[in-house]
């Protein structure tokens, strides 16, 4: 936040793009480019079990969706750490209905320079 403007904002990079969210309200915003690393290894190690399972049984089923979904969860949380200003440590092994309670989502994908990118922005609500 600014301490002599009443907006608050969040910044996110990630590839070859960067955003930012400008907001009356207090914002978390996080973009994540849909790449090759090791996801597998990153949800493991870092999500909780529920989460784990849930994209191991989507991998199985169809890796690219796997994958995308990795990617989502990963920008939720990295959103719900900017917004509360904990960072993305304590949220990385939050359930969905953590996630989910007192907050408002919008996420989704965008093409950019011939990459692939997912997005998350939150709010409390």
């Amino acid at each position: 936040y600014f301490e002599e403007i009443p907006l608050c904002f969040s910044i996110s990079h990630s590839g070859t793009l960067a955003a930012v969210a400008v907001s009356e309200r207090e914002v978390g915003l996080d973009v994540q480019e849909v790449s090759g690393i090791a996801w597998e290894k990153l949800a493991r190690r870092f999500f909780a079990k529920e989460a784990w399972e849930e994209l191991l049984s989507l991998k199985e089923k169809d890796p690219e969706m796997g994958r995308n979904v990795f990617f989502r969860k990963w920008c939720r949380r990295e959103a719900a750490g900017k917004l509360t200003g904990e960072g993305a440590m304590p949220w990385l092994g939050a359930d969905e209905r953590k996630l989910s309670e007192g907050m408002i989502w919008q996420e989704g994908e965008l093409a950019f320079g011939g990459e692939r990118y997912c997005y998350a922005l939150c709010r409390k609500g």
